[in-house]
């Protein structure tokens, strides 16, 4: 058992690895280390035979939940309460509309409208309504979805969410925004999936702008914890209405939930060195990379193939929603 767990460990390690060399080596590169990791997984997991996969699949279980869950405890040393406070009222109620109405409007259509199954309408709007890949990783856990499910999910929220950080600064640029610098950092950081495409796409108006865009995302990032929660509760009912035995399904907390909290306060008291966090930000990416490696060696796109396009309706009706009602709100109110 430990010879498959460590076999299994340093292959996802080894996939991380590769990930952030390539990123730092192609600057130009559009996607994240987390993107780069589910790929390559995902190519190495269909290439190789299942008798392989017997070897690794107690490491990667590993990598997808207590690797997976330190990872999201690390990512509150992102976030600060003064950076949250920094855009005041106005970017806190923007941030929680935002986050819940899409939320919201994912979990209906997908199971209302595109026939979805519960996990993967979870999974998509959680990844357009807070934080991206990040969030449909911390979502997994919560919502006990199978890793086709998850990769669906993370495949959809990248693609549009890269679509939003190509496009805004082209929109912005041409005037058909109509927004100040001020009002499209909101925007941005309002509107787009990964912390990453934020930044990239308010650097479009200059650095105040960068700036408040990513303050604005981390808000809806801070969101990640009380949701998780909350969807915890909900999917211990589900699981336990589904089952005739319910003695079978165990209450989940998402403890990891109150990590997360915890690191958010510890970075806020500006007591740890700048460079020592940026260690600690640094081997959390590596972290949160090796997960989406384990991710894309656990899934099959012979089981990718059974959803379709609909997942991606899902997350295009998700991005439209995005655009024209946080537009709408910042052009109102900011």
């Amino acid at each position: 058992m430990l010879k498959q767990s460590l076999l299994g460990i340093s292959l996802c390690a080894l996939i991380a690895i590769i990930s952030l060399l390539l990123v730092k080596l192609w600057p130009t590169l559009i996607l994240s280390p987390l993107i780069l990791g589910v790929l390559l997984g995902l190519v190495i997991g269909n290439l190789t035979p299942a008798s392989f996969h017997s070897h690794i699949q107690h490491g990667l279980t590993l990598c997808s939940k207590p690797i997976l869950r330190l990872g999201v405890i690390l990512y509150g040393f992102r976030i600060t309460v003064d950076g949250l406070l920094a855009v005041g009222w106005t970017g806190l109620s923007l941030s929680l509309f935002v986050t819940l109405t899409t939320l919201a409007l994912g979990c209906y259509l997908g199971e209302k409208v595109f026939k979805l199954d519960k996990q993967t309408s979870f999974l998509t709007a959680m990844g357009a309504a807070v934080c991206g890949a990040a969030a449909v990783l911390a979502a997994e856990l919560v919502a006990r979805a199978k890793p086709h499910q998850t990769a669906i999910a993370v495949a959809t929220v990248v693609l549009f969410g890269t679509i939003l950080m190509l496009l805004y600064p082209l929109l912005y640029h041409l005037g058909f925004l109509f927004l100040s610098p001020w009002q499209y950092g909101f925007y941005t950081g309002a509107s787009i999936h990964e912390v990453a495409q934020v930044l990239a796409a308010g650097e479009a108006a200059g650095e105040p702008a960068a700036a408040i865009a990513v303050i604005v995302k981390m808000t809806r990032v801070l969101l990640l914890a009380p949701i998780l929660i909350l969807a915890g509760l909900y999917f211990n009912a589900y699981y336990r209405a589904q089952s005739d035995n319910t003695a079978r399904i165990p209450l989940y907390i998402p403890w990891f939930v109150f990590g997360f909290i915890f690191c958010i306060g510890l970075n806020s008291l500006n007591k740890i060195p700048v460079n020592v966090i940026a260690l600690i930000q640094a081997f959390d990416l590596f972290l949160l990379t090796m997960a989406m490696s384990a991710l894309g060696l656990n899934t099959r796109l012979k089981a990718l193939k059974r959803l379709g396009l609909r997942p991606f309706y899902l997350g295009g009706v998700l991005v439209l929603w995005l655009m024209l009602s946080t537009w709408t709100v910042v052009t109102l109110f900011v």
